[in-house]
């Protein structure tokens, strides 16, 4: 029986889940996308179908309904391997590719970043990054006067 070995989590950056209907083209000629699954400032995992895939050396990433495409993304591919026993439209082997961005214009960039902002969980807050009562910018609310207000409408 083969061991697997136990590999470390090497992402210097959280990766987010993404929201339905973000795809990548990973291959052009022919043209295959993938669906999104999660995405970092630094890189992204992405489901396919079929056979597998060369390396991809750039791609396109865009959300099917929301008019969002940005194209010629230089990545690198880290990982591609196939999912057990996930099968969709019949038999059709399905693999999942993780792939680091490579250098991005200044361009590429900031759309990059809008799209981690708007159609990732990357906003949901965490507890650290609520307002806590020792968080200098916290002002005390004013006390009471006194008066109870579910007693103010009866009187």
């Amino acid at each position: 029986m083969e061991k697997k070995e136990k590999t470390d989590d090497k992402r210097k950056r959280k990766r987010f889940e993404v929201k339905d209907g973000a795809f990548t083209v990973l291959s052009y000629k022919p043209t295959v996308m993938g669906q999104i699954i999660n995405m970092s400032e630094e890189g992204l995992a992405v489901t396919y179908k079929g056979k597998r895939l060369k390396k991809s050396a750039e791609i396109d990433l865009f959300i099917s309904d929301a008019g969002f495409y940005l194209d010629q993304i230089p990545v690198k591919t880290v990982t591609d391997h196939k999912i057990a026993g996930k099968f969709l439209f019949g038999s059709e082997k399905i693999w999942q590719r993780s792939m680091q961005f490579g250098a991005l214009t200044d361009d590429q960039q900031s759309q990059l970043d809008e799209f981690l902002i708007h159609y990732t969980s990357m906003m949901q807050r965490s507890e650290e990054d609520r307002r806590q009562f020792h968080d200098p910018g916290y002002t005390e609310p004013d006390r009471r006067n006194g008066i109870d207000r579910r007693d103010e409408g009866q009187a």
